[in-house]
């Protein structure tokens, strides 16, 4: 049932739905029911289109379900295209083949990445993350693009079926990326690799039993140290695949 405007919060996170006409009203009715956190809005399935056309002054994201490959290419080239302007939050479903694919995206200002199918509780997460400009890479797709990198821990001695996981501690960095960390005190290379693993700023305080604020400061130094912006690029270089032998 369609909601009615008498009971739109004005405090609710407008979502721009974008995809295909099926995928699109069956999101915009499921965020739609969360009423008093969402309104929804379907725009089509045009990327471009959609991000061309003005918006409320309320805080919104874009969510966005390109249908092809062209699709994402022309997703990455408007958002690029307004870097002139701050980039509005982007949470972007689709099937990235390894991190290099979602740094690209992270790099032209889409914040959130989600994989295919995912539940409401990944969804909302993602939503939250883009309207507060935070990078979001859910589980689910991290796990998958890490196995098809084929980055990350050493795998032998592993048993079967155990489960693919990135870099956690320094011991688990190949010897050919521990020189990128070296310029790292100890501390900042904790927050570092724990932020390259998916936690929050929130999460790494309290598994360091320091203060958020702390964090912070210490995840400043390390992108000034690395040469990097974004925790997009701290979680790629951080898990990025190493030379191997033929």
């Amino acid at each position: 049932m369609d909601r009615t405007e008498d009971i739109v919060d004005l405090n609710a996170m407008v979502v721009y739905v974008v995809a295909s006409p099926l995928y699109g009203h069956a999101l915009t009715g499921l965020l739609n029911g969360e009423r008093y956190r969402y309104e929804a809005r379907y725009m089509g399935a045009n990327p471009s289109e959609a991000l061309g056309r003005p918006r409320e002054g309320r805080r919104s994201v874009y969510l966005i379900i390109p249908e092809s490959v062209a699709g994402l290419e022309s997703l990455r080239s408007v958002v690029t295209a307004e870097e002139k302007e701050t980039p509005p939050g982007i949470v972007l479903v689709f099937d990235a083949g390894d991190l290099m694919e979602i740094q690209r995206f992270a790099s032209a200002g889409i914040c959130a990445f989600l994989a295919p199918g995912e539940g409401p509780p990944a969804l909302f997460e993602a939503l939250d993350a883009a309207a507060a400009g935070r990078f979001y890479c859910s589980q689910s797709l991290m796990a998958r693009t890490l196995v098809l990198t084929g980055s990350g821990t050493n795998t032998a001695g592993r048993k079967s079926g155990e489960a693919h996981r990135p870099a956690y501690t320094y011991q688990d960095i190949p010897p050919q990326l521990k020189t990128i960390v070296t310029s790292l005190t100890l501390r900042e290379r904790e927050v570092a690799l724990l932020v390259a693993h998916g936690r929050t700023d929130e999460e790494v305080a309290q598994e360091l039993f320091v203060a958020v604020t702390t964090v912070k400061t210490h995840l400043r130094t390390v992108f000034r140290k690395l040469e990097i912006q974004r925790r997009a690029q701290l979680v790629v270089l951080l898990n990025r695949p190493t030379d191997r032998a033929a």
